[in-house]
């Protein structure tokens, strides 16, 4: 026994973990209004769930698989390899008995799947997400027989799940933007409509609005209206400095007018 547990000892090689830890923030920020804006954060139990669901979510492992090039990596890259017979065996075992065989979180297919299905699987096996109790604190542990690999999948994976929230918030968003956008064209195309059957009618019934102006006829109004203000001073003045030059050649003026003019 001691000679076999030292053989496993050095046969066996050392798996380590890598965590990184995200909060989830379910604040909602505020841009416009008078409230807050940040609201209160109000922490729910199933909401963190689903977040720990969609860490694990295939469309998210996949990111990582593609950006860390885990088809090549010896830990995870797929043998394709026929079942031994002791395999067989079991799987006959099993079947007989009623045993299913262990869920791994993806719904099997048999041999109708994918090489990146199952190199997306195995790096589903080496994953672990779990939440901090009484905090909105998310852990992602992976598992891998290199520690710097583990720390990088473990990043990538956080990583991946950002990316994933922001790309279904700019999807919802851009969605939103189009069906607005959408919307505005159908409206202006009905306003431009109504103008024409206003027109319309306007010129089958000799219709015609006179208090109505544009802005620019507006503004020429005001113009000759300053105009009109501006001549009428300046005839005053000229009236005035006519008078006193008159008077300083000797014309005849009294004093108090004199006074006023100058």
């Amino acid at each position: 026994g001691l000679f076999l547990g030292a053989a496993l000892l050095i046969l066996i090689q050392p798996t380590y973990q890598a965590t990184t830890t995200l909060m989830v923030d379910g604040r909602e920020q505020k841009v416009f209004g008078s409230d807050a804006v940040i609201s209160p954060f109000r922490a729910e139990s199933t909401a963190i769930a689903s977040e720990v669901a969609v860490i694990k979510s295939p469309e998210v492992l996949r990111k990582v698989v593609e950006k860390l090039d885990l088809a090549h990596d010896p830990e995870f890259e797929v043998i394709k390899s026929p079942p031994g017979p002791l395999s067989r065996l079991k799987r006959s075992i099993q079947a007989m008995i009623g045993i299913k065989p262990p869920a791994t979180g993806f719904d099997p297919t048999g041999d109708s799947r994918d090489e990146t299905t199952e190199l997306i699987e195995n790096f589903y096996k080496a994953v672990t997400v779990g939440t901090i109790q009484y905090t909105n604190l998310i852990d992602i542990s992976v598992s891998s027989k290199d520690p710097d690999k583990a720390a990088r999948m473990a990043n990538a994976l956080a990583d991946a799940y950002l990316l994933q929230q922001l790309e279904t918030r700019y999807g919802a968003t851009r969605k939103a933007t189009d069906w607005l956008r959408a919307r505005l064209d159908e409206l202006k195309e009905k306003l431009r409509l109504s103008e024409q059957r206003l027109e319309k009618y306007k010129a089958d019934m000799d219709l015609s609005d006179k208090e109505s102006t544009t802005l620019d006829e507006q503004q020429l109004v005001r113009t000759n209206e300053q105009l009109v203000n501006a001549r009428a001073q300046t005839a005053e003045a000229e009236a005035k400095y006519l008078a006193v030059r008159d008077r300083a050649a000797g014309g005849a003026l009294d004093d108090e007018k004199l006074a006023e003019f100058i």
